[in-house]
């Protein structure tokens, strides 16, 4: 009976050590493209719509910048990407 509560001891142990692994492999497993839209004249540009297409797969993300010109693309999967705006 001590053999058996300790194995299941021992199993929940690595099932919950297994789930936690992969959550927070998971988490890692993204990136960021940040930056600011600005003219010719290094004037910021407000609203406007910028593109991130990763490369390899075609998948764009699109997003706009704010008041001050700055835009982020978030939850990027890693690979090369093209911004366009």
């Amino acid at each position: 009976m001590k053999n058996k509560i300790h194995f299941a001891s021992w199993f929940l142990t690595m099932i919950a050590a297994l789930l936690l692994s992969s959550a927070s492999h998971a988490a890692i497993d993204r990136g960021a493209i940040q930056g600011t839209v600005t003219d010719a004249q290094a004037a910021s540009i407000a609203k406007a719509r910028v593109e991130v297409t990763n490369t390899a797969t075609g998948v764009t993300a699109t997003t706009s910048t704010n008041d001050s010109g700055f835009y982020s693309a978030s939850e990027l999967v890693p690979g090369t990407y093209t911004v366009h705006g």
